[in-house]
């Protein structure tokens, strides 16, 4: 349980306790719908992130990534995008991200996305592209979200 609102990587370090050591965890962020195949794919890694291509990517983070789409990256939400491929908030991580100092992301908040970046220098995080992701982020997203739940495929 967070009792206060420290980000989201504070939200899994508090979790560190409950994951032995060579134990693979799946972050998934609460508040979005993905395809179950999709959480599938980014499985089949021992770690990863998923991607989704998006019109309007000043709104996210945006992913930088190597020729062998291994994350180096993550530009919260910029200006000018590099790109139009985000950060949909699943990650397939292991008990290796509790080595790594949470990364501030303002006087309060933690980011496990920036924290997640400093693992990647060690060790690849594979980048794997969403076929469906839908973001709640503004009460209009929720009537989108209430008709895509009536689909078995989407969680």
């Amino acid at each position: 349980v967070q009792k206060e609102k420290k980000g989201t990587a504070h939200a899994l370090f508090l979790c560190k306790p409950y994951i032995q050591k060579g134990e693979r965890v799946m972050v998934i962020f609460g508040d979005n719908l993905y395809a179950k195949d999709d959480l599938k794919k980014c499985l089949a890694h021992p770690l990863s992130i998923l991607a989704k291509e998006v019109d309007n990517p000043r709104a996210f983070g945006i992913l930088k990534f190597d020729k062998n789409h291994n994350l180096q990256e993550i530009i919260e939400k910029p200006l000018n995008p590099p790109s139009n491929l985000v950060n949909c908030g699943v990650y397939v991580l292991n008990d290796k991200i509790f080595n790594y100092k949470m990364e501030a992301i303002d006087q309060k908040e933690f980011g496990l996305p920036q924290t997640i970046v400093k693992m990647a220098k060690y060790y690849p995080i594979k980048i794997v592209k969403a076929s469906f992701w839908l973001p709640i982020g503004y009460p209009q997203d929720l009537k989108k979200a209430k008709a895509q739940l009536k689909n078995l495929d989407v969680i």
